[in-house]
């Protein structure tokens, strides 16, 4: 993890979280993070403006809204809709952790699959949908 600092002409420095809110602001959503430059130079001053930059571990994640999700049993799904024949099928989905923005799909989803994000609760498989764009 990094930040740089365009006051320096983007010269990055290596931080390390130190402090992370448990809750957001709950006008902005953000979390407040604290970092420690690691090897500062005497030009890094205090006030000044730097982006972060993260690394990702692993595989992308696919993330859906809650209201996608539909329950048979003890197994979450969500509707897939077949673009030729414009009909829904289930599709069985693993869960990981959820956010402001929705839920991570670990499993059972690929990039690039349409699916229902309204009105799941209502649809029965084979059912013709109306793609909207």
């Amino acid at each position: 993890m990094g930040i740089r600092v365009g006051a320096l002409g983007n010269r990055s420095f290596t931080v390390k979280l130190r402090e992370l809110s448990p809750l957001a602001d709950s006008a902005s959503r953000t979390f407040l993070a604290r970092l420690t430059v690691i090897d500062p130079s005497e030009d890094l001053k205090l006030g000044m403006t730097a982006t972060l930059a993260t690394e990702a571990a692993g595989e992308p994640s696919l993330i859906v809204p809650l209201t996608a999700l539909k329950s048979t049993g003890d197994q979450a799904q969500v509707w897939v809709v077949e673009p030729a024949a414009q009909t829904v099928r289930a599709a069985a989905v693993k869960l990981g952790a959820t956010s402001g923005r929705g839920v991570v799909i670990s499993d059972g989803l690929k990039p690039g699959d349409l699916i229902v994000t309204a009105g799941a609760h209502l649809l029965i498989a084979g059912q013709k949908v109306r793609v909207v764009e």
